[in-house]
């Protein structure tokens, strides 16, 4: 009897390969036993189990090897295809880091015809720890994270030695394309991980979100929560509002609550070299979807919406062929770090409605009202009495330009500097247009009396919003809109 095992790294590239592992053994023998932290699979007079630990195979080398041949078999299966013309070539995500394999799967191979080349030595693995094992210097498609002192040493003049590599953690890291979320455009990927506290948790949040991965094609292997992203983080929140009401339906297991951290990467390819243009973590997935969560709102036939992924949906300019989602991707980045949001949301409308001139009709201003209003009061913690002031002082100084035809002072507003400039901007059309309306002196002393030198652009950025959402409201064919 002999027992192989693939032990939990800490590093999560490496560790969601050992994943995928697991899954094509899953999908090949029978559940024998659970326990807690501890699964069993049985058949061909092996045992295979998965605990937070390690990946552990125990039986006859014959047992053992024939079953890692079969796996990967199955990688090769999964990662080998055709082009659009027909020649035989990597799959899409799959070129992205086996491309610059000349040898087509000479690195497929398990760990004990691996080990018979020459670039093999006894040494300890800088990933899982062990001593005494064949080792090799890690390459990119081992771990495309790993900074060499061969390629960075121009750059980092105190980086000294090899970074070594097992033979296990070598051959579980080539099935990482297995568990990747992946959206690809030409030569660029958008891409995310999951990372979890231990191997188990992590292959059962996968499991739990495979069927969401199972339902992609060849360049994108997930749905989308709205059309056509681009960018690495609004790719990431595509996914999530696709799958948070499946995942509603039957509740956020105790695994994804787990789930401690999400890598979301963007990869750029050029010949056969691969560089990663973007890298981001995001903490706690389910966070992430209970914060989601909070922009639901019904409307008044019963119909459930969220403000967030409506607002989303809407946030992009078409350019000729080509969509323009740069202001959803800073939206996107706002939301997962809970960062202040409503410059994006000032910027994308005094576009959309002043120099686009797009079709007002089709802009939902309930959603942005909205999603401005709850994530102001409840991801920021603004006070709501302030905010009542804040989005009557904006309605105000919409209501002035929609009555006069001015969108001058819309400008007027977007284009203040400074604390002084902002507050010398609302004295001079309050005197302007004195006669035409009657300003309501509580709210804006209510405004006053709340913003500083430190808060002000916060404020001014959301009486904005109000401002440009007053004024489309009344400039709309009936006062209403559609999806956007």
């Amino acid at each position: 009897m002999e027992n192989v095992e693939f032990k939990r790294t800490g590093n999560f590239w490496i560790d969601a390969g050992i994943v995928g592992m697991w899954n094509l053994l899953a999908a090949q023998y029978r559940i024998d036993s659970r326990k807690p932290g501890w699964l069993g699979l049985k058949g061909n007079g092996l045992s295979i189990t998965i605990s937070d630990d390690a990946l552990g195979m125990q039986g006859q080398r014959r047992a053992i090897e024939a079953a890692q041949k079969r796996i990967l078999d199955l990688l090769k299966q999964r990662v080998w295809g055709k082009t659009t013309s027909g020649k035989p070539w990597w799959t899409p995500s799959a070129s992205f880091f086996f491309a610059q394999h000349l040898r087509r799967f000479d690195f497929l191979r398990k760990p004990s015809d691996l080990v018979t080349s020459g670039h093999w030595q006894r040494g300890s693995c800088d990933f899982c720890g062990r001593s005494g094992v064949p080792t090799r210097d890690v390459g990119s498609s081992e771990d495309p994270f790993t900074v060499t002192r061969a390629k960075m040493s121009s750059f980092y003049s105190s980086l000294r030695g090899a970074i070594r590599i097992c033979v296990f953690c070598y051959c579980a890291s080539h099935f990482v394309p297995l568990v990747l979320f992946f959206n690809i455009r030409g030569r660029t990927m958008n891409a995310f991980l999951l990372e979890s506290s231990g191997l188990l948790s992590l292959a059962k949040a996968d499991r739990h979100l495979s069927d969401a991965r199972a339902a992609g094609q060849g360049y994108q292997n997930f749905k989308l929560g709205f059309f056509g992203p681009q960018h690495p983080l609004e790719t990431f929140l595509a996914f999530l509002t696709s799958v948070r009401e499946g995942l509603k339906d039957v509740g956020l297991t105790e695994e994804e609550k787990e789930v401690n951290r999400v890598h979301i990467m963007r990869f750029e390819r050029k010949g056969n070299t691969v560089t990663i243009e973007r890298y981001y973590t995001i903490p706690n997935l389910s966070d992430i979807l209970s914060s989601i969560d909070k922009f639901d709102w019904k409307e008044k036939d019963g119909r459930r919406r969220n403000s967030l992924q409506d607002v989303l949906r809407s946030l992009h300019f078409k350019r000729g062929r080509e969509e323009d989602t740069n202001l959803r991707e800073q939206l996107s980045r706002a939301f997962l770090y809970k960062e202040d949001m409503s410059p994006v949301l000032e910027e994308f409308l005094f576009r959309y409605v002043l120099l686009e001139k797009s079709d007002l009709n089709k802009l939902y201003t309930s959603d942005f009202y909205t999603l401005s209003r709850k994530y102001s009061t409840i991801v920021l913690g603004m006070d709501e009495q302030l905010l009542d002031h804040t989005q009557t002082v904006g309605d105000m100084l919409g209501k002035i330009s929609a009555k006069s035809d001015d969108t001058g002072i819309l400008y007027g507003l977007r284009s203040t500097r400074s604390l002084e400039e902002f507050l010398l901007f609302l004295q001079q059309v309050y005197t302007r247009y004195m006669k035409d309306i009657e300003p309501d002196v509580r709210s804006t002393e209510g405004l006053l009396s709340g913003i500083d030198g430190k808060n002000w652009r916060t404020y001014k950025s959301l009486v904005g919003i109000f401002a440009v959402l007053g004024y489309a409201s009344r400039k709309k064919k009936g006062g209403k809109g559609g999806a956007a």
